[in-house]
């Protein structure tokens, strides 16, 4: 025979199911409930005080039982505000965020706050980075055994860095490709036809802009010796001269990759870039061409106050007319606070939920003009996709798509180490070569499905 507390709650559940209880309504008096079931009055009182304990209920002392009303979560979000102006950003958690789940959403930018660990105040922090950002912070959470986390990352596409997606749950994609200031590329005397996959033009290019270099430079980026990943940037470049260079689109995962011709030339065009002392020169309207030029400009460069390109291009970096596609991958890290139980835990996933709906990609990736993790979006759904070189930064089935990801966060900051002592520091080219392939000297594997 059930317990009393166990015909109370499948009491209290039918009856929720039927809606005619709710969060918030009034349960019948612990006497009506004596009546309606036959305990003794000492039964009922108890079994309110169990199902209080497991929060189905409140009782609130001299008014009575009420179906419990879950507590409000606050939950930190932090994303860099470059990605999606944070007026648009709180606009599309209005739109979608499910009120019923009492959560209460505070963005921050996390390139500039100091990211505390959640607590009894903040229960729950949400950071959108890349899977090369790992944050020292207790409390990161899996999904792996949350209902439907299966289903949802078949919908959803992954980058296979090693790193376990119920941890970094996929949140938007980038792709990054070669841009060009048609205005400035016209004074330099060059055309976009001069501009070859090979790079051989580069050094005639570079030559003719520094005749001028406080008013033009020939590339926007620079060697910030204080920032160990900068390397990162270059690695469409590299990619695009090493699959060229050796007619294999399979280049990129094999090695001596630094220790080859394109190596070579990869150093020398990185080391011209020493004398550069700012980043997004290009946005400024000062340099010719852009190595890495982001999906987000497709939207941003009418909405970014630092955009001052009139006339520019994307040009995709291809091999035999096919895209070489460098997608990197932004994901979720989330941090609950230890006090949080079952029920909280739920509220919080299906926020992710929410957020990797289509609904809500489509919307924010229409907003910022990046790419979305979900299969079922296609090409012609994203808004920002009207003209024909923005097509550049679709990855279509043919493309050669490599993972912005390839090499960890350690490797790009030992790269940039070594290639720092041969552009600042004239260390012997052929050595700083052969020791960047013996530092990566790994099973690199594609890593897109």
């Amino acid at each position: 025979m059930p317990r009393a507390v166990d015909k109370i709650r499948s009491y209290i559940s039918h009856e929720t199911g039927r809606g005619k209880l709710f969060p918030g309504k009034r349960l019948p008096s612990y006497s009506a409930m004596q009546d309606q079931f036959g305990f003794s009055y000492a039964t009922v009182q108890n079994s309110m005080r169990r199902l209080q304990a497991e929060k189905v209920v409140d009782i609130v002392n001299g008014k009575g039982c009420y179906i419990a009303t879950p507590r409000t979560l606050k939950l930190a979000f932090y994303l860099p505000e470059t990605t999606l102006n944070f007026c648009q950003l709180k606009q599309l958690f209005d739109k979608h965020l499910d009120k019923s789940l009492r959560i209460e959403v505070e963005l921050r930018e996390w390139q500039r706050y100091e990211i505390k660990p959640p607590d009894n105040e903040t229960h729950a922090i949400m950071i959108g980075a890349s899977y090369n950002s790992p944050f020292s912070i207790p409390g990161l959470s899996s999904f792996e055994f949350f209902d439907g986390f299966d289903k949802l990352l078949k919908q959803l596409h992954l980058q296979n860095s090693g790193t376990d997606n119920a941890f970094y749950v996929p949140f938007y994609r980038n792709v990054s490709q070669f841009g060009i200031n048609l205005d400035l590329l016209d004074k330099s005397g060059f055309s976009i036809n001069d501009l070859s996959s090979d790079f051989g033009w580069w050094d005639e290019l570079n030559a003719k802009v520094q005749v001028k270099p406080s008013v033009i430079v020939p590339s926007s980026f620079y060697c910030n010796q204080q920032y160990p990943w900068w390397f990162g940037y270059f690695l469409p470049l590299f990619a695009n001269l090493l699959i060229n260079a050796t007619q294999s689109p399979d280049a990129i995962y094999t090695t001596p990759l630094f220790d080859t011709p394109s190596g070579a030339k990869l150093l020398d065009i990185i080391a011209s870039h020493r004398s550069n002392h700012a980043n997004n020169l290009f946005y400024s309207n000062k340099s010719v061409i852009e190595l890495s030029a982001g999906t987000w400009l497709t939207m941003q460069n009418k909405t970014r106050k630092d955009f001052l390109v009139k006339n520019f291009m994307i040009k995709p970096y291809k091999f035999n007319e096919r895209k070489i596609c460098l997608l990197g991958q932004n994901c979720l890290q989330t941090f609950m606070h230890h006090d949080l139980d079952s029920d909280d835990r739920n509220r919080i996933w299906e926020v992710i939920k929410i957020l990797l709906s289509k609904p809500f990609q489509l919307d924010f990736c229409n907003l910022s003009g990046m790419l979305s993790v979900r299969k079922d979006i296609a090409p012609d759904e994203y808004i920002w996709n009207n003209r024909p070189d923005f097509a550049a930064f679709i990855p279509e089935a043919n493309d050669i798509n490599i993972s912005g990801n390839i090499f960890p966060s350690h490797y790009l900051a030992t790269i940039a180490a070594l290639i720092e002592q041969y552009a600042f520091y004239n260390a012997d080219k052929q050595t700083i070569l052969r020791q960047l392939d013996k530092k990566i000297a790994f099973n690199i594997k594609p890593q897109i499905t």
